[in-house]
């Protein structure tokens, strides 16, 4: 009976060994870590991301410079330009029925004052107007108005280099009498896009020519007027006289 309960505790130590292995095997042999240990780091990291591209983080966006907008192109631009005079002449007075010469004329730097107002004939240079402006290899100048008949006498478009002006011509004609306004803008290409740079208005006095008016009554009504009695001889007459006082006036003037 002894015998075979020294066995039964044998047998029982024998399990119990048996279970500690097992539990060993399974667990590994490394001995169990703290609840407070942290886990050793991978060898494997992220890379770490530099806000801005700074301190060269892996990966950061690279850093792109502000585009400049085409009007902060185009204000570098004119501010890089030549600088240039221009000088131009516009009548003061005018009557119907007159036509009269506008001139305008642009010298780059290599040009002096003197030189451009030898464009005008002698009696326009003391009315000649004068005034700095940028200047392109390649301007155009324009004459506008609603009251006047305008007729380029030049190209637009023209050069404007070396030492010699350049120079626009235009012959205008009133409309009608009043305070008429005439327009003048000098225009430069940057960047493709044209733009009004320098621009003069100018108002022109302009007159009744009694002459003139008379003249053109007679035309349009010429046939009504000889169909009376005497009625050409008195129109011719007429038209012979006004003549003769419209050039005695022009010559007094």
């Amino acid at each position: 009976m002894p015998n075979h309960s020294a066995n039964t505790i044998r047998a029982e130590f024998s399990k119990i060994a048996v279970g500690l292995c097992l539990l060993s095997l399974i667990g590994g042999c490394s001995p169990p870590r703290a609840a407070n240990e942290r886990p050793a780091p991978s060898q494997k990291q992220n890379a770490t991301v530099v806000p801005g591209g700074q301190n060269g983080g892996v990966d950061s966006p690279p850093q792109r410079p502000h585009a400049s907008t085409l009007e902060d192109k185009l204000e570098q631009a004119v501010q890089n330009l030549r600088r240039g005079e221009l000088a131009y002449h516009f009548p003061e007075k005018m009557k119907t029925g007159e036509t009269a010469p506008v001139t305008a004329t642009i010298g780059t730097d290599k040009v002096s004052e003197e030189v451009l107002k030898d464009v005008f004939p002698a009696n326009e240079k003391a009315g000649v107007q004068t005034a700095l402006t940028p200047v392109t290899p390649t301007m155009k100048m324009t004459l506008t108005s609603a009251d006047f008949d305008i007729t380029p006498q030049s190209s637009d478009e023209q050069m404007v280099v070396g030492t010699t002006p350049t120079v626009w011509r235009w012959t205008i004609s009133p409309k009608h009498s009043g305070k008429l306004q005439l327009h003048l803008a000098a225009i430069i290409e940057l960047e493709g896009l044209k733009r009004d740079f320098k621009t003069v208005d100018r108002e022109i006095d302009v007159k009744v020519d009694a002459v003139d008016v008379t003249e053109k009554f007679i035309e349009n009504n010429w046939q009504w007027m000889i169909s009376g009695t005497g009625g050409l001889a008195i129109v011719g007459g007429l038209w012979n006289r006004l003549r003769r006082k419209g050039k005695e006036t022009k010559v007094s003037s």
